[in-house]
């Protein structure tokens, strides 16, 4: 649907075709009941057919390999409550671009490793991706740090030691 930000993506592609830079877009996941017809006639009207990709429902190993394959992961939400989809890409190490929004932003609300963007805002989501593309490695280094704080914030021993604390001290 148009709260998950897919026609921003749609466009961010179109506009960095038109840059010169040579894209290739994975949509992951399931389709809500009215979107497939208008994401595709969106994608006929921009002529950007050959760089988008339809991989539809994956499992989680399937995922955690288009992860790794990946060089970003773009999220782009304004209808999703605290999307684990973050926190999975984060872990393996994937620089992440997401849309300011609470159950985002307060993974990394000082933006150490995760670039905000407002939803919609194509315009800067292609300047950070144009960013990117010039210099990966500072990237890289921001994910990796990324990794390191959601393996130590959110992994299972932290967790686990949170519920036992929390469990203990009532």
């Amino acid at each position: 649907d148009r709260s998950r930000g897919i026609f921003v993506l749609l466009d961010a592609v179109d506009q960095l075709r038109h840059k010169g830079l040579k894209v290739r877009m994975k949509l992951v996941g399931g389709w809500g009941p009215f979107s497939r017809k208008d994401v595709v006639n969106r994608i006929d009207q921009l002529n950007i057919g050959d760089e988008v990709e339809f991989v539809g429902r994956i499992d989680r190993e399937v995922l955690r390999s288009l992860f790794r394959t990946s060089d970003l992961f773009v999220y782009q939400t304004i209808n999703d409550g605290s999307p684990r989809v973050i926190l999975e890409a984060i872990a393996t190490g994937l620089p992440v671009i997401a849309s300011y929004h609470p159950g985002i932003d307060v993974i990394d609300p000082t933006e150490k490793f995760i670039s905000f963007t407002n939803f919609g805002d194509v315009d800067r989501l292609v300047n950070i991706i144009i960013g990117y593309h010039r210099t990966a490695e500072p990237w890289l280094q921001r994910a990796k740090f990324g990794r390191n704080e959601i393996v130590s914030r959110f992994g299972v021993i932290p967790v686990a030691g949170k519920y036992v604390d929390f469990y203990s001290s009532h």
